[in-house]
């Protein structure tokens, strides 16, 4: 880690009045048959008992919508698009929270200068307080002879890594703290004032910088803590929903800075802005749900927190709350090794807290049919579980796959009906929606039935029973960045050869949409034998597959998209710059919004069981890199209207109806 520069300051045991801002606003916040089966999985408990009363105790549990006019948030929209939200983190380009610090990294231990090492790897030994705040520094050891003593002398993060200057805008950042201690900041900056308790950074923020904090003394009496950095700038009156540099921006006066929003608000009005009108927000990133460990619900991460970037992810009431002030159903995903209890308690929670008019859309985890890094540890895990529930003495053992679905199946059986029961007379506003592949239509039905646990002994019937709905990841044009097998070249291989100019990303488009610049039906490039008339065309035929066998079987679920969109991505990382190149030249092409318009239009047609419901796209706001162009905007302070999937996306966010009966319930 390089830095550009650094301003020193010296934080002294002074608690400016707005020191105690962040805690101002922390406590501002606030079907078909019923098939039952054992609740004996994660847990090991017997039956479905009642959780008992939440314990708030520093956990900081209760939520609401927050203190705002009734201007901000309209009538809630009833359309039927929802959107994923980007993984809180240092390089989020969404700039979700006013704190910029809720969205550092995790501390890493480093040496001083002049020899500064970044990271000495000697977290296990960092003395944190429960919320994350470091209490104490090792100091030099006294005597030669001592061995094994800690090498760090210092803890440094990253508050901002973004890829992109439009995520954060220049301007005065405001630092408020509590403690005694020695802090620098790095990256494009300089020190404009310093108050007790409140500091002033301008930053000038440029592509590819770091901005960061490096703490190198601490008094352990009185530890540096609550450490905020509220982002500049604020909005006019009768504009929440829009971020301003400044009260110049006010003509009529009004304006309200960001310093003093955040003594009621969490969330950036920028990122308010982008998210209004959707139906529903699914969590699976914010809750880092492809890499949880968590089991059981006193593991869970607190809204005082120093940073929600942590392993354990956003705190469920958090995600409420963001719920609550969109007037959006939370969809929110259950970890794979969540307890009985753990499932209990955030149902409990979600009942008592969610906006009585928005659905509480459970999943239990995301894509456990996924053997890809890191999917496959999930899938492992899973089978692993399987292996352990499902005995058949004097039979052949079934299959890692078998084993990892049927236990996937089951456990979500188990999780709906916890969840339901939960909500009482109130269960219909719970939506279980089962994880399933796009690419193979077949294997909603043969999870439902989850055949081996039924054979078993484990469930009576079948694992379909508390499910509501099927959810597949609609996604279009995923083969073009497919690799060769056996030596063999594959599309991505071929893509790569069609150069990065404009004629190349001509050629996305025509495998994309079957047509030409002028709109011609033409024979798509790469002549993939399941997708001769193009990407959309394929997509489309997998959605009327999933949609005409779930009327021709016994289950009849409707079909959910847990995530959708384009999904052109170098399968094999980052071996093929050039195809890279022109995915993402293809991504900022006006073309895309044709893509997406016309993936819609195959989601809302009425075959077999009806249409698609519920399309959570995939994502709101995030940079375009070799890992993907997932966002439908690239950054927070970009102007939207250069993305042409974003203004694909906005009729469906405004004015667009859902398309399915019974919709408004």
């Amino acid at each position: 880690m390089k830095n550009r520069s650094r301003s020193t300051l010296k934080m002294k045991s002074y608690q400016a009045i707005l020191g105690t801002m962040l805690i101002a606003l922390l406590q501002a916040c606030g079907g078909g048959s019923n098939t039952s089966a054992a609740i004996d999985g994660a847990s090991g408990q017997s039956g479905i008992a009642a959780a008992p009363p939440l314990n708030k105790t520093g956990k900081d549990d209760d939520v609401g919508t927050l203190a705002l006019g009734a201007s901000l948030i309209r009538t809630r929209h009833a359309g039927g698009a929802g959107m994923n939200l980007t993984e809180f983190a240092s390089s989020s380009t969404d700039a979700p929270t006013i704190d910029v610090i809720k969205r550092m990294q995790p501390w890493v231990t480093s040496t001083l200068d002049p020899d500064w090492v970044w990271d000495t790897h000697e977290e296990a030994q960092l003395d944190l307080d429960a919320n994350g705040w470091v209490k104490s520094l090792p100091l030099p050891p006294k005597g030669k002879s001592v061995t094994n003593y800690p090498k760090y002398r210092a803890v440094s993060t990253v508050l901002n890594d973004s890829h992109s200057v439009k995520s954060m805008p220049a301007g005065d950042y405001h630092v408020f703290y509590e403690g005694d201690g020695d802090v620098s900041f790095f990256g494009e900056l300089t020190q404009k004032t310093v108050e007790p308790g409140h500091i002033v950074l301008t930053r000038n923020p440029k592509d590819g910088e770091n901005f960061g904090m490096r703490i190198t003394r601490i008094n352990p009496d009185n530890y540096l803590r609550n450490i905020r950095v509220i982002m500049p700038g604020g909005i006019c009156t009768g504009k929440p929903l829009q971020w301003v540099a400044g009260p110049d921006a006010c003509p009529a006066g009004g304006y309200t800075s960001l310093v003093d929003l955040s003594r009621t608000q969490i969330w950036s009005p920028n990122f308010l802005a982008d998210l209004n009108g959707v139906r529903a927000l699914r969590f699976m990133d914010w809750f880092r749900i492809n890499d949880s460990t968590l089991s059981n619900w006193s593991q869970r991460p607190a809204k005082s927190d120093a940073t929600w970037s942590g392993s354990g992810g956003v705190p469920v009431g958090v995600a409420i709350n963001l719920a609550n002030t969109l007037s959006a159903d939370a969809w929110m995903n259950i970890p794979y090794h969540a307890d009985n209890d753990y499932v209990q308690r955030m149902a409990q929670l979600a009942r008592t807290s969610l906006n009585p008019a928005a659905k509480f859309i459970v999943e239990y985890g995301n894509e456990p049919w996924n053997t890809a890094w890191p999917f496959v540890l999930n899938y492992k895990w899973l089978a692993e579980q399987g292996l352990t529930r499902f005995h058949r003495d004097g039979k052949p053992d079934a299959s890692e796959y078998d084993r990892a679905i049927n236990f996937y199946a089951l456990r979500s059986n188990e999780i709906c009906q916890i969840a339901k029961k939960e909500f009482g007379d109130q269960s219909s506003r719970v939506q279980c929606a089962l994880n399933t592949q796009f690419g193979w239509p077949d294997q909603a039905k043969i999870t439902l039935a989850c055949a081996l646990a039924v054979e078993t002994g484990k469930i009576a019937k079948d694992c379909s029973g508390p499910i509501d709905a099927v959810a597949v990841g609609a996604y279009v044009g995923g083969y073009l960045g497919e690799p060769g097998e056996n030596g063999k070249p594959g599309n991505v291989d071929k893509v790569a050869s069609w150069g990065t100019g404009s004629a190349g990303v001509d050629k996305v488009f025509e495998e994309l949409l079957g047509k030409n610049v002028a709109g011609q039906d033409v024979d798509t490039p790469l002549q993939v034998p399941y997708a001769l008339k193009g990407a959309v065309a394929h997509a489309g035929d997998l959605i009327r597959q999933y949609k005409t066998n779930m009327a021709s079987g016994p289950y009849k679920k409707p079909l959910f998209a847990y995530e959708g969109g384009q999904h052109l991505r170098v399968v094999a990382g980052s071996p093929y710059p050039d195809a890279t190149s022109l995915f993402i030249s293809a991504n900022r092409d006006k073309r895309m919004g044709d893509v997406y318009n016309a993936l819609m239009a195959e989601w809302i047609k009425v075959e077999g069981i009806g249409p698609g419901q519920v399309f959570v796209h995939f994502n709101n706001v995030s940079s375009y890199s070799e890992y993907g162009s997932w966002g439908l905007r690239e950054a927070a302070f970009a102007d939207g209207t250069s993305s042409p999937k974003w203004m694909a996306f906005k009729p469906f966010r405004e004015t667009t109806a859902c398309w399915w009966d019974k919709c408004s319930q």
